[in-house]
């Protein structure tokens, strides 16, 4: 379906729309809603999966985006169209920045929240390696910016056990949008996104999930998002780097299935561990 919000159209799809309870699955930077087909496939079983295309991805029209806020208020809006259910919200990396001013935002009917190579803001190394890659995409063009996010969120064996890994994640990620300025609007409003959030209002159960070799987002950041959470649980991935839905999907999924299964009051009480 889509959805027209101040007539701006997002691209919403809805599986399983029988099921009780919803999940929403929000994207990872220069992607579409594709990189979850496998999360679609299984957590469709027991839920209603609900993907949305950010602007200028897959069918969704493009418009430029002020801040990761705007963003999330227009996702808030798209959810607000769809029929009301307790509601579950996971997000990977830039994704996972959405999730959080969406829960900050709008909490009505949200269940749970799932971070996946995540923090609560981006760090000064960060916003020095974002503005780099701006740079590149104006010189060299987005294929080498595109190659440079790849190098950062993959571990070396995924490289050395795919000849052909990085000219096929360039192309699936070029595939997802057609106008350069979608990928250049992301990495601009990435670079507002660092004042510290103000998360200890956020009481909801909360998994955050990391691979062990993510070098984006090291350890000691996701501890410092993990402690302004107070019912937060933090889970490592092994053989994963920040990537982690894409090189270790079985053991993410099996994570995100068992917290799923608890009922309300037992996740509070699993997170407070």
């Amino acid at each position: 379906m889509t959805i027209k919000v101040d007539n701006k159209k997002l691209k919403c799809n809805a599986f399983s729309v029988d099921k009780d309870e919803r999940i929403v699955l929000l994207n990872p930077l220069a992607s579409s809603s594709g990189v979850w087909k496998l999360f679609i496939s299984v957590l469709s079983s027991n839920h209603e999966v609900v993907t949305i295309d950010y602007p200028g991805y897959g069918e969704s029209e493009y418009f430029p985006l002020d801040s990761i806020s705007d963003l999330a208020s227009i996702v808030s809006d798209t959810l607000e169209s769809l029929p009301h259910k307790s509601t579950h919200i996971v997000g990977f990396s830039f994704g996972s920045w959405v999730a959080q001013q969406l829960v900050l935002n709008n909490s009505r009917n949200i269940s749970s929240l799932i971070l996946i190579g995540s923090s609560e803001r981006i760090y000064r190394q960060g916003r020095h390696m974002v503005s780099e890659w701006l740079k590149l995409s104006d010189e060299l063009g987005i294929d080498y910016a595109l190659k440079q996010l790849a190098y950062w969120s993959f571990n070396y064996e995924t490289f050395e056990q795919k000849e052909d890994f990085l000219e096929s994640f360039v192309y699936s990620s070029r595939k997802s949008f057609s106008n350069p300025d979608v990928f250049k609007n992301q990495l601009e409003i990435i670079l507002k996104y660092s004042d510290e959030l103000d998360l200890s209002g956020l009481k909801m159960p909360i998994l955050i999930i990391r691979g062990e070799n993510d070098f984006f987002y090291p350890r000691s950041c996701t501890k410092i998002l993990q402690q302004k959470l107070t019912n937060s649980r933090m889970i490592e991935i092994s053989n994963a780097a920040h990537a982690v839905i894409l090189e270790n999907p079985k053991d993410v999924l099996k994570h995100v299935m068992e917290f799923l299964s608890l009922g309300s009051h037992k996740r509070q009480v699993v997170n407070r561990v």
